[in-house]
């Protein structure tokens, strides 16, 4: 299956790149940061840095799997399902004939 072609300048593209992978960066950076600073105020050791890389960390995951899914999209509208069980096709006969 052939992709449509994306008729954006190489720029545009480029930069939604750019922002895609900030995001995720600053996702998986911020959290850890905001913890370390939590601890060192609280005096806590490493309880709170911990839990930030851990929520960072699924944020970021979280992140890439959406655009993963983006991806893979179909490129083509579906076509209207057809029924596959008897009940629908004789449902479908008897509003035909009405």
């Amino acid at each position: 299956m052939t992709r449509p072609s994306d008729d954006r300048a190489p720029m545009a593209i480029a930069m939604q790149w750019v922002s895609q992978i900030t995001t995720i960066a600053l996702e998986m950076a911020l959290p850890g940061l905001g913890g370390h600073w939590i601890d060192q105020k609280l005096g806590t050791g490493i309880v709170f840095t911990l839990l930030g890389v851990g929520l960072g960390m699924t944020l970021g995951g979280l992140q890439l799997a959406k655009i993963a899914r983006s991806g893979q999209r179909p490129t083509r509208p579906e076509e209207p399902k057809q029924p596959t069980d008897k009940a629908d096709k004789s449902n479908q006969r008897d509003s035909a004939s009405h």
